[in-house]
């Protein structure tokens, strides 16, 4: 039997509305795996990690509180008292006949969520409150995590220090072993503290918390440490602010050539850190803050910067840069432009510096 001959330049069959080539098939399948994986990609940073475990919980005690009272003045410890805490427990601390803490934990453990400007953290975590004359606070205790605060005005003419620690759990237990077996109040065993808690826990102690803790405590006395310190790329800026606020120039050249102008802040007045400072501020470029959940728009980091400023030097050292610092103000109706037209009178034809 012969079959027909096909007819040479007729028309292709047409496909119905639900057929398609494999060309096509691909193509769709590459831009739908492009979607999703930007959805899966931010469904794994909203989701919590999972910070601490069921044998965490199994083995948690309580906390280790120890505090160190100091004299505002000089400096110098006036005492120091130690007790351990289990869940529901609440004892006194008082280093100082009259002056201490009320220190209570509220449990039992619960989960915790740290939602951070990266990345959400969930942990275990006891509450707890923290009382003394001049205020206190209460929040979250984590069950592995060590915590070291500082307290003003705990009494008239005394700070604290209070560093507490997880009993029981596996990280605290390494943590603790780093530690003396026995604490017995000098001040020294606050740096060492810090400094075994950094490398692990660097995320714990903020630029702002080291300068508050220094204020209290005086300069370092562990300078070659904080010199090694400032190796590691993730410590360096910590260890150089230690540094710099026990006066090490070199220290603070290096932070005077980093882009951080909080960071300068905190650092004690000089002719260098204000220079730069001033550099900074007066950039044509604004400084937004970090995003937050019901900003629309991030403010400028001037808007305290400038107080700051205005606040820590003589007008006599601020006068030379009024000109570069209110023609970056001009034409801005933000707070801390205002509050430079203010603090200079609207002067722009004082000298350069």
């Amino acid at each position: 039997m012969e079959l027909p001959e096909p007819k040479i330049g007729s028309p292709p069959r047409k496909r119905r509305w639900f057929q398609y080539s494999l060309r096509t098939l691909l193509v769709v399948m590459v831009l739908a795996c492009i979607g999703l994986s930007s959805l899966a990609v931010k469904m794994q940073k909203d989701r919590p990690v999972l910070l601490t475990t069921g044998d965490d919980v199994a083995r948690y005690r309580g906390h280790q509180y120890r505090i160190w009272v100091f004299d505002e003045k000089s400096h110098a410890v006036g005492g120091f008292s130690e007790a351990l805490l289990r869940p529901r427990e609440s004892v006194r601390l008082e280093p100082v006949a009259g002056v201490g803490m009320d220190v209570q934990l509220e449990g039992p453990v619960r989960q915790s969520i740290s939602d951070g400007t990266r990345i959400v953290s969930q942990y275990d975590a006891v509450r707890y409150v923290l009382k003394h004359r001049g205020g206190g606070e209460e929040g979250a205790a984590s069950i592995i995590w060590p915590s070291l605060r500082v307290h003003r005005g705990i009494a008239r003419g005394y700070d604290a220090v209070v560093f507490s620690l997880p009993v029981g759990p596996k990280a605290a237990e390494s943590l603790a072993a780093k530690l003396p077996a026995e604490f017995r109040g000098a001040r020294v065993e606050i740096e060492g503290v810090l400094l075994a808690c950094l490398p692990e826990h660097a995320t714990l102690f903020s630029e702002e918390f080291l300068s508050a803790l220094y204020q209290i405590i005086g300069p370092t006395r562990q300078s070659s440490r904080w010199q090694e310190l400032m190796e590691d790329p993730d410590l360096r800026i910590r260890a150089a602010l230690v540094l710099a606020l026990a006066g090490d120039r070199d220290a603070t050249e290096v932070l005077c050539q980093e882009d951080r102008p909080e960071t300068l802040a905190l650092l004690p007045p000089s002719a260098r850190v204000l220079e730069r400072l001033v550099s900074i501020l007066a950039q044509d470029k604004p400084l937004p803050c970090i995003p937050f959940a019901g900003c629309a728009q991030p403010p400028d980091r001037r808007c305290y910067l400038v107080p700051a400023l205005l606040r820590t030097y003589p007008r006599a050292d601020l006068l030379p840069y009024a000109p570069k610092l209110l023609r970056r103000a001009e034409g801005c109706d933000e707070s801390w432009a205002k509050d430079l037209r203010e603090y200079f009178g609207g002067r722009t034809t004082v000298g350069r510096p």
